[in-house]
């Protein structure tokens, strides 16, 4: 497992860096966030150090993680489609 100062994590701010909210703590690496298009909630890739990778989604302030896709395969890169 890699050390804990080179984990990942998901972390929210303001356009100018100010306001750094973190989102994610956990002993894997979460990356790749995707805001959804009307900025509740992002999807984003959790990469449990080989055991899986999968896209996850969670409220914008961090609440409500759930894995979306858990599959068993790898999955990376999400993106939000417009309905």
């Amino acid at each position: 497992m890699p050390h804990p100062d080179y984990l990942l994590e998901i972390v929210a701010m303001n356009s100018d860096g100010t306001a750094q909210k973190r989102l994610t703590t956990n002993e894997v690496i979460d990356r790749g966030p995707a805001w959804s298009p009307d900025e509740k909630r992002i999807a984003f890739e959790r990469d449990g150090g080989g055991v899986f990778r999968d896209i996850f989604r969670m409220k914008a302030d961090g609440a409500n993680s759930f894995n979306l896709t858990d599959s068993g395969t790898v999955e990376a890169n999400p993106n939000w489609q417009p309905r």
